[in-house]
């Protein structure tokens, strides 16, 4: 009631909350009607809020507000994409904070066809190391686009992209190095043979293991010199 007087006589004034708020439901609703005032404020919310990603998520999106909403935000657990995504709608902030547990999802909500989703794009804009873990356990029978895909997914950040994949030596030889932009922290394993090329650009895509289930076959030449 008061806050809303104040707001009666200044439509535009400037609220900071002086705490840090550790979130639950109850306090993100009251969050979010603070932040949509009865009467509408056109001024700015400030405030530092952490919690789970499932509660950040509810957050309504600074977008809808009469005002503007620079709210400080730490994820303290894994979120999904769209998780994350909400939650950087949230605020007019550059940044939000992903170290905790990053982003953890399956392939399909992380990625397009050959891209990143738009949910993705999201959160890397305003974290631009989030680790990234791909859930599908294992992506199996990785196509040209899948790893085109996975690819940009891993050109999407800075910090550390973990997958499980398998798939054969002509598609996956055209995985990126790690440390490209990201650390790849790939599980592969190569489904048929392959030769002493693919191979090595197999390995060098990864900080994680490789598993050859077939033989490695390539003419003397190249083995001896290799």
């Amino acid at each position: 009631a008061n806050m809303q007087a104040i707001d009666a006589k200044d439509a535009n004034v400037a609220i900071e909350v002086s705490d840090t708020i550790s979130a639950d439901a109850n306090k993100v609703t009251a969050l979010n009607a603070l932040r949509h005032d009865t009467n509408g404020t056109t001024g700015t919310v400030t405030a530092t809020i952490n919690g789970n990603a499932d509660v950040l998520a509810n957050l309504t999106a600074t977008a809808s507000e009469t005002g503007t909403s620079t709210l400080t935000i730490t994820v303290n657990d894994a979120a999904t994409a769209a998780e994350g995504a909400a939650i950087v709608a949230a605020t007019n902030a550059a940044t939000v904070n992903f170290a905790a547990g990053g982003v953890n999802d399956t392939f399909a909500n992380l990625t397009t066809t050959t891209g990143v989703s738009t949910n993705m794009q999201a959160i890397d804009a305003k974290d631009a190391n989030v680790n990234i873990v791909v859930s599908d356990a294992p992506l199996a029978s990785m196509s040209d686009d899948n790893v085109t895909a996975l690819n940009a997914l891993m050109n999407a950040t800075t910090g550390t992209v973990t997958a499980t994949i398998n798939g054969n030596a002509a598609q996956l030889d055209d995985l990126q190095q790690t440390g490209t932009k990201a650390t790849q922290a790939l599980t592969i394993t190569v489904a048929d043979a392959f030769n002493l090329s693919q191979g090595a650009s197999i390995s060098a895509s990864t900080t994680g293991t490789v598993t050859y289930t077939q033989a490695l076959t390539d003419n003397f030449a190249n083995l001896v010199s290799g």
